[in-house]
């Protein structure tokens, strides 16, 4: 009786280590209610920075991101992971006959990830009229990403493997030498998975069209209303990788807004911004988990019905010009995502539903620059041509299923 067989292919299911970034993004901007003038347009390229070690977990907890791979490898979640009632019954009674409790622990598997990304958008806008801007702005998006896994057993693996030698299971047992060294690999050959490798690679993200509409100007202070519409241009993670990063999440989002300048003094200016962003419903393929506490599995299904949760966002700021065109700037942001949903008909609504745990997600973050504009020089016909450089630093405070690591961008602007 090949009992060890089931026992491996079953284990390694019952880890989680399926990966992907996070919808909510530290901010890289400062909130704006300025428009360009009718006839102007300006050229932007954007270049941001991240390097992606931590995150924050359902509890607010912060973890590395290999925290999703760790998982203690128990006799109860050896024998669930069986999904063949006949073979569940046999393996339960082996390991129980072998005086295994279904608390015990047979080992421990671990993981490492790190995650690079560098974030390069040409952005073009122009304004139509003096209260009308629109823009377009194209990422790409260059990613590099490594995943280490491990499997450390304890006492009760090296007990079993005794045993099995004593019960003339040779095979068995050399089987089980072989496959406590690669756990995490042997599953993925199981269920279809390509190999886990790190990978580099440069896509096209979501093209982004936006737009400003200035509702009223006073002397002191202006108001805008913001439009956006982002473009499912970027790709998703192929269900047949287990880890991976997407340049976009597959689907349309629609977002409106309001923006609000306020000059305190002729140096110091206070701007807001306060929106809400709907991610479409799509059809979309996915891999069905058979467990709730993992994301493994070989069950696939194409065209389910997916709805991502709706984002709301709030921003303040403050710019400071301390001479001759340099600013200084701050400012807090607020976003917030709603819970995603799944539906299929293939299996079991339960099983979808597990598809929706810690997606709901929201981030606090603090973000400074350093900025300079030639704009008002170059209109008093003291600099030569019109342009800007704006170096941001945005850290994350605290959040809920986001990453955590700090992110740097640098921007360029070009007027003509």
């Amino acid at each position: 009786m090949k009992v060890f067989r089931w026992l491996v292919t079953t284990a390694f299911a019952c880890t989680s280590f399926y990966l992907q970034a996070g919808d909510l993004k530290a901010p890289v901007d400062f909130p704006s209610a300025k428009t360009l003038p009718k006839g102007v347009r300006n050229l932007r390229f954007k270049e941001a920075w991240v390097q992606g070690t931590q995150m924050y977990d359902n509890s607010g907890s912060k973890v590395s991101l290999g925290n999703k791979i760790d998982s203690a490898i128990t006799v109860e979640k050896i024998i669930d992971g069986e999904s063949d009632p006949d073979k569940q019954a046999v393996l339960a009674g082996y390991l129980h006959g072998s005086g295994y409790e279904d608390s015990d622990e047979l080992g421990q598997v671990s993981g490492e990830v790190n995650v690079a990304a560098n974030v390069y958008a040409p952005i073009v806008a122009y304004g139509f009229t003096n209260k009308l801007t629109v823009a377009v702005a194209v990422p790409i998006i260059q990613s590099k990403t490594s995943v280490d896994t491990g499997y450390s057993s304890n006492q009760a693996i090296y007990t079993l493997k005794q045993k099995l030698e004593s019960q003339g299971n040779l095979q068995d047992s050399e089987e089980l030498v072989r496959n406590i060294n690669r756990p995490v690999d042997k599953k993925l050959e199981d269920y279809g998975y390509q190999p886990m490798e790190d990978e580099s690679k440069t896509e096209m993200g979501d093209i982004k069209l936006v737009s400003k509409y200035k509702l009223q100007e006073q002397y002191f202070y202006t108001l805008s209303l913001l439009g956006e519409i982002t473009l499912p241009t970027g790709k998703e993670v192929s269900i047949d990788k287990a880890f991976g990063v997407p340049s976009g999440d597959g689907q349309t989002d629609v977002g409106l807004g309001l923006a609000f300048d306020y000059d305190l003094t002729d140096k110091l200016n206070f701007s807001e911004s306060v929106g809400f962003i709907v991610q479409l419903p799509d059809k979309t393929d996915k891999r069905i988990p058979r467990r709730a506490d993992t994301s493994l599995t070989p069950d696939k299904e194409e065209n389910i019905n997916r709805n991502l949760g709706d984002i709301l966002y709030a921003n303040l700021a403050s710019s400071y010009n301390l001479f001759y065109g340099f600013y200084a700037r701050g400012g807090y942001s607020f976003q917030y995502k709603g819970r995603d949903s799944f539906a299929g008909n293939r299996y079991q609504d339960y099983r979808y539903n597990w598809m929706e745990v810690n997606t709901e997600q929201n981030m606090h973050s603090l973000i400074g620059g350093l900025s300079f504009s030639s704009v008002q020089l170059y209109q008093q016909k003291r600099a030569i041509i019109p342009l800007e450089a704006n170096l941001t630093y945005s850290a994350v405070l605290t959040g809920k299923n986001v990453v955590s690591d700090a992110l740097i961008a640098f921007e360029a602007v070009l007027y003509f």
